[in-house]
């Protein structure tokens, strides 16, 4: 009985951190980042940069295997698993990102949905127990 109480517990832990809403969608984040200050302060320095004909561009590796050490220009881009280019004008305003592999969106948990899923877990389970209970113990009568 214990470990069936401790799988319980552990299936509605995981259920409940499982079911998010997203708040704002990766573009919607991305497009908060209006300057180079604004993307410094939220990525640091950039893996790469290129500068040609007045625009500027950054690239960061977010692989969360490789650190950022410092930046390195570069004539092209390097292409990582999981990267995101910011391209800046003259006046260091961002014109255009670009990225691959990677998810900004910005997610909060719906309890609603949660809620919902872990009744529906518990009811199947408390159901898997009960067909059980009277296959090996024929003689059980529930609510007769």
């Amino acid at each position: 009985m214990k470990a069936f109480t401790t799988t319980i517990i552990f299936i509605s832990t995981l259920l409940v951190f499982g079911c998010t809403r997203v708040v704002y969608t990766h573009q919607q984040v991305v497009d908060r980042y209006k300057t180079k200050q604004d993307v410094s302060n939220r990525f640091g320095q950039p893996v790469e940069r290129i500068t040609l004909n007045g625009t500027e561009q950054w690239l960061y590796n977010l692989d969360p295997s490789t650190a950022n050490m410092s930046t390195t220009d570069v004539t092209q881009f390097s292409r990582f698993k999981r990267y995101i280019i910011f391209t800046f004008d003259a006046q260091g305003n961002v014109v255009k990102s670009e990225s691959h592999g990677v998810d900004l969106a910005e997610r909060r948990p719906d309890t609603g949905k949660t809620i919902g899923l872990v009744a529906g877990v518990v009811a199947l389970i408390v159901a898997i127990v009960a067909v059980a209970t009277i296959h090996v113990n024929p003689g059980i009568s529930f609510g007769g």
